[in-house]
């Protein structure tokens, strides 16, 4: 057992002998799909993380599971079990995600008043500025016929509204409308999620889910404090980066292998977790250390002991752009992606559609303010998404690739998931 996944398990562990973690207020059914959301979540990004190297990566696994739950309302047989193995393992989640999308509108609903934010981080933020929000669509072609109790059940559990489009007359017009549509959700930070040519006389149907996040941190860093330091390179190396600085009593624990720091929002139930390695080079096998279990019991622990922290974290923007389509079906849902195989009866009564692609686009800043993250998913289909010591604070200086997630506490939601292995110069 590895030395992080061996600090997870001794907090928890201790963290309830001593009464600090809450009873759980989750039912059994929310627990089971908090596990299932976070397992996709891990697995995800393994597999994402595996085939792009050093590269840093940032995504929404919220996203990705929503687009692809529209679309498995629709799926039957062999298509259906895949892809509930794969996103919910092996359950029916819609009414429960259902109820949680709900609880994301009514967090921005009871947001405090105040000021609209601003362009972005870096821009003068008001008292306890809070935005979540997230939207759903279906995209049909004009004409063609829908199982009226498919279209009534995206709307019932993912509140997604329906449009039609003509891709057979005009793909590129209804690439447009839908890119409008998800930047429009997204304050503008996800443009152009469908590339020049996605969709084609052959789409039939497009499912979209878009994401917007934006909160200040509960204990803003001072701008002042920002200075330039280098950030060290996996391999060797450094590039100089705007590293931000601040001293605070936070959630915070380490192992012989990382050191985990929890940065709470304003006023809400949302936190971004930073796992640290101890040296440059350790983010592969502190990745390779971590399971599924492991992460959820890492981010779940609210009550993280409060210590002094000298913390060191470089601000930073990334909008990275995926084709989920390989991925997914790798992850052992292969049917939904080939034709005369795929089972999506359940939209039209006929087996003549399957996911031709599944894109992805996703955008985090990190700022002195806070953070300002979006992201949004398309499923194209076709014919045949304790206090510590006051004296020496610990000191977190993040000067090296990590990996981080912001994370809906209650329901133990990872929204977006990513590692910085390479600042922007």
């Amino acid at each position: 057992m590895s030395g992080i996944s061996r600090m997870i398990r001794t907090l928890t562990a201790g963290l309830a002998m001593v009464g600090l973690l809450p009873a759980c207020k989750e039912s059994p059914a929310t627990a089971s799909l908090a596990e299932a959301n976070l397992a996709f979540a891990w697995d995800l990004y393994s597999r994402i993380a595996d085939d792009n190297g050093d590269d840093n990566l940032f995504f929404s696994p919220y996203s990705v599971a929503s687009a692809l739950g529209m679309t498995l309302l629709g799926a039957r047989g062999e298509t259906a079990r895949q892809m509930q193995q794969v996103l919910f393992a092996g359950g029916d989640r819609h009414a429960e995600l259902g109820v949680l999308q709900r609880q994301f509108a009514g967090a921005e609903a009871v947001s405090a008043p105040g000021p609209a934010p601003g362009p972005g981080p870096g821009a003068p933020v008001a008292a306890d500025p809070f935005q979540l929000t997230v939207a759903n669509a279906l995209w049909l072609q004009a004409g063609y016929p829908l199982r009226a109790d498919f279209t009534a059940a995206t709307q019932q559990h993912y509140g997604a509204q329906p449009f039609t489009a003509d891709f057979a007359a005009d793909p590129q017009a209804a690439t447009g409308r839908i890119n409008d549509w998800v930047a429009d959700q997204t304050n503008q930070r996800i443009k152009d999620l469908l590339a020049p040519g996605s969709l084609t006389p052959a789409t039939r149907l497009v499912l979209t889910n878009a994401i917007y996040f934006k909160a200040a941190w509960q204990t803003p860093f001072a701008k002042e404090t920002t200075a330039p330091a280098p950030f060290h390179r996996r391999g060797g190396g450094s590039v100089e980066v705007p590293l931000m600085r601040q001293t605070d009593r936070f959630g915070y624990q380490e192992s012989r292998d990382a050191q985990v720091l929890r940065l709470p929002y304003t006023g809400r139930d949302l936190a971004m977790v930073v796992i640290l390695p101890r040296t440059a080079d350790g983010l592969p096998a502190l990745e390779a250390s971590l399971d599924a279990a492991g992460l959820r019991e890492l981010i779940a622990a609210q009550n993280l002991p409060l210590r002094r922290v000298e913390v060191h974290l470089p601000r930073f923007r990334l909008e990275p752009s995926l084709a989920l389509g390989p991925v997914l079906a790798a992850l052992g849902m292969p049917a939904a992606f080939t034709p005369n195989r795929a089972d999506f009866s359940g939209m039209n009564n006929n087996r003549d559609l399957f996911i031709d692609a599944v894109a992805h686009k996703a955008f985090v800043a990190v700022d002195e303010a806070g953070t300002e993250a979006a992201a949004a998913t398309a499923v194209t289909m076709m014919v045949t998404s304790v206090l510590g010591p006051q004296d020496e604070p610990i000191v977190f200086r993040a000067d090296h690739p990590f990996l981080f997630c912001i994370v809906h506490e209650p329901s133990g939601t990872i929204l977006f998931l990513g590692r910085l292995t390479a600042p922007a110069a």
